[in-house]
């Protein structure tokens, strides 16, 4: 029926000495199952450092008025600084004209 079929001889097997490959075998599966253990510690504990992180809130700053004493106030009189406002008088003021001016006007 099948063709090419080549039974597998378990004696042939049992009376030959593998040691080499059951030692790496072996150390290989202990190497995988160690870095599995690790793997799941580093990353259990990352989860939690992250869940902590999350739960505890930020601390805040709460800015507080502080009260200042007001000064008394006195009521302040301002005076006003009299000023000079040129006023027109009623007395002719006479004023000093150039000579050349003089001589233009004819009376």
């Amino acid at each position: 029926m099948v063709s090419g079929f080549t039974p597998l001889d378990i004696e042939k097997i049992k009376n030959e000495k593998n040691n080499l490959n059951t030692i790496l075998l072996l150390i290989v599966t202990l190497t995988m199952a160690i870095l599995v253990v690790i793997l799941f510690i580093l990353i259990q504990k990352k989860i939690h450092e992250q869940q902590s992180a999350m739960i505890e809130p930020t601390p805040t700053i709460e800015i507080q008025p502080t009260e200042t004493p007001t000064p008394i106030l006195s009521p302040t009189l301002f005076q006003e600084t009299p000023t000079s406002v040129p006023e027109a008088s009623e007395t002719p003021v006479l004023s000093i004209t150039p000579a050349t001016e003089s001589s233009q006007i004819k009376p």
